[in-house]
């Protein structure tokens, strides 16, 4: 008989009333925790976070520290789907401290990969880079067969949002080849995502539909349905620059339905900048306009500098189609600002792609001269850099 969460969770329940009669508080806090788990599966990572936190006072209550470690991860891991990213971080680093504490190595790397990825979520590279390299060392010196790939992608991840590509395309690569030999789809699919974003930075568009689909399957196999949503909305951005607008509107709105079911603030966010590249892509300044209203009241609460950025961008595009001066003046102050935040966040992609849009303003708006001139230094510094999409797309205007 196939296992479901409908089967398991009865279970779980039953076992923690079991334990609790007999005393067994440990058994007890184990029962709590998987319940949790089952109920964060089920998309109600509000109860399940409620949950965990109950699990965590028992192991707190009997010393469990191990028990502790894994429980703040879970509780971590809860607060990244309901948008508490700062939260989410400090809870990893209380993670951290109890794994250095027990010197278990694969706790504490882990735990600087986690801490790591919300640096970067929150717009510190050079603070998510110290961190994913911290357990490189010790990773280089294990067994093959007892390596993750997380590290790897990871740092491969920072990398890409720093611009070094072939260092990056490197790690994603051997991080396939690891998660592949040990049978983890879940971190397969990451390092597929990340190669599907690094071929589409270099406007190899074949490949990085190759590489999200692939990552898309395998979401799909393992029954994740926020990291499928994600999925289907990094297809979506690929089928406008495919020049296929209409299609990415359709997946878009599939994702951003399963956003705002998980009330996933961050997502929801992007989910709406890419509709309404959809529909500027398509002429209906109207429908984009739409999707940046839509977005416009929960974006002071996404903690996803990246995210935050690049809808910043698209809404600047959108009041720019309008026509009217004061918009075009407006869009243009939303890019220069969009510039200035994304270069000294280090997030190379975004202030090449604020560039883009500021130049292709100035150009309709007839400030040729202006935009000109940015726009050839954009595609010799693209060019350079590799991004050959935005390359592209400059010489294109």
């Amino acid at each position: 008989m196939p296992f479901t969460i409908k089967a398991i969770f009865p279970a779980r329940k039953e076992a923690a009333r079991i334990y609790r009669a007999m005393g067994n508080q440990g058994g007890l806090a184990g029962s709590i925790d998987n319940m949790a788990n089952v109920i964060a599966d089920q998309g109600n990572t509000a109860e399940a976070r409620k949950i965990s936190e109950q699990a965590l006072a028992i192991y707190r209550d009997t010393g469990d520290k191990t028990g502790m470690g894994e429980t703040l991860n879970n509780i971590a891991t809860e607060m990244i789907v309901l948008g508490d990213l700062s939260g989410a971080q400090r809870v990893f680093e209380q993670a951290l401290e109890i794994w250095r504490e027990l010197k278990v190595p694969s706790g504490t790397a882990t735990a600087l990969n986690n801490i790591g990825d919300m640096r970067l979520a929150l717009g510190d590279l050079a603070g998510a880079r110290r961190a994913m390299r911290n357990p490189l060392p010790r990773f280089e010196t294990m067994a093959r067969g007892d390596k993750s790939a997380y590290p790897l992608i990871g740092l491969a991840t920072v990398l890409t949002a720093m611009g070094e590509f072939a260092t990056a395309q490197k790690n994603f690569e051997e991080g396939i080849a690891l998660s592949k030999e040990a049978g983890e789809k879940h971190e397969m699919a990451m390092a597929s995502t990340g190669l599907g974003d690094l071929h589409l930075q270099q406007a190899d568009f074949t490949g990085a539909r190759q590489y999200y689909e692939a990552a898309l399957n395998a979401r799909k196999e393992l029954g994740e349905k926020e990291a499928t949503a994600e999925s289907l909305l990094q297809i979506a951005v690929l089928s406008i620059e495919e020049g296929r607008p209409g299609e990415a509107e359709s997946l878009t709105r599939k994702a951003l339905e399963q956003f705002q079911a998980e009330k996933m603030t961050s997502q929801q966010v992007w989910a709406c900048g890419v509709l309404a590249r959809a529909a500027l892509a398509q002429g209906k300044v109207g429908d984009a306009q739409k999707s940046i209203v839509l977005a416009a009241p929960i974006v002071p609460r996404s903690q996803q500098r990246d995210i935050q950025l690049e809808f910043q961008i698209v809404a600047a595009r959108v009041h720019a189609a309008s026509g009217k001066s004061s918009n075009v003046e407006s869009a243009l102050h939303l890019l220069d600002s969009a510039m200035k935040a994304a270069q000294k966040a280090g997030l190379l992609r975004l202030a090449y792609e604020a560039t883009l849009a500021w130049s292709e303003i100035q150009i309709n708006s007839g400030n040729s001269t202006q935009g000109r001139a940015r726009l050839a230094k954009l595609q010799k510094d693209t060019l350079s850099k590799g991004y050959l999409l935005i390359t592209r797309k400059a010489k294109a205007l």
